[in-house]
């Protein structure tokens, strides 16, 4: 992948500068987004975009910092010894609970390429229906059972200010949000899951065989192209 050059951002061929580059520039973001928690909702829509993109460029160097760290075998590949809670659950007991922790895995897109069923669907009327004239033939049907009790979900502003609020806390605790990740990526190595990244798209395909042997390089690459977003925002 070709990278325009600009003065001010460097270029994944410097993955140090460019790490740091993005660190601070989602610390640049913050005041910005935290000024709008609180305010009306077409304020907090106005920036969930640019909250949407800081997100994913700390995920992003919370990835770089995890792959970097080393960890022992998850404590299934270990014999068992005794209980001990893990480090995130004390981090998690530590914080609100109608407060969300930052979202470290994102959402996999599904496949657009999947064959759908090319059979058409019936229409109802088209549908044969069949009934039992005979009362004592009819089957046992069982009574409905209730429907699940609806979870009201929280209103645009409250979801805005959840992710605002656990991005700042993401961002001053750097070091124990890649611990948690890099926890997350040994349990997956070990379980030998399908999915053994936490960010939602494969790398592009120019990135696709130099991610084989460096597996930071495609994320260096989105960090360039969100930072290039952010420093020139297409205004069309």
């Amino acid at each position: 992948m070709e990278f325009e050059t600009d003065p001010d951002l460097p270029t994944p061929e410097q993955p140090s500068e460019l790490e740091l580059f993005a660190y601070l520039m989602v610390g640049d973001l913050l005041g910005p987004l935290m000024a709008l928690v609180g305010q009306v909702r077409a304020m907090a829509q106005r920036g969930f975009d640019l909250l949407q993109t800081a997100e994913m460029l700390l995920r992003r160097v919370i990835y770089l910092k995890a792959l970097r760290i080393e960890l022992p075998a998850p404590a299934s590949a270990t014999p068992a010894g005794p209980a001990a809670a893990r480090p995130d659950e004390t981090t998690r007991k530590a914080t609100k609970p109608d407060t969300p922790r930052f979202a470290l895995i994102e959402a996999e897109l599904a496949d657009a390429t999947r064959p759908k069923d090319p059979r058409p669907l019936l229409r109802p009327e088209d549908c044969p229906r069949i009934s039992v004239m005979d009362e004592n033939a009819r089957p046992y049907i069982p009574p409905p059972e209730p429907e699940p009790r609806s979870v009201t979900r929280p209103d645009f502003e409250t979801r805005y200010r959840h992710r605002a609020h656990a991005l700042a806390r993401a961002f001053t605790n750097l070091d124990g949000e890649a611990q948690r990740l890099a926890r997350w990526i040994a349990r997956q190595k070990a379980r030998r899951a399908e999915r053994q990244s936490p960010l939602g798209l494969p790398p592009a395909p120019d990135d696709a065989e130099k991610a084989k042997s460096d597996p930071a390089w495609p994320v260096l690459s989105d960090i360039y192209l969100l930072a290039d977003s952010v420093l020139h925002p297409d205004t069309s």
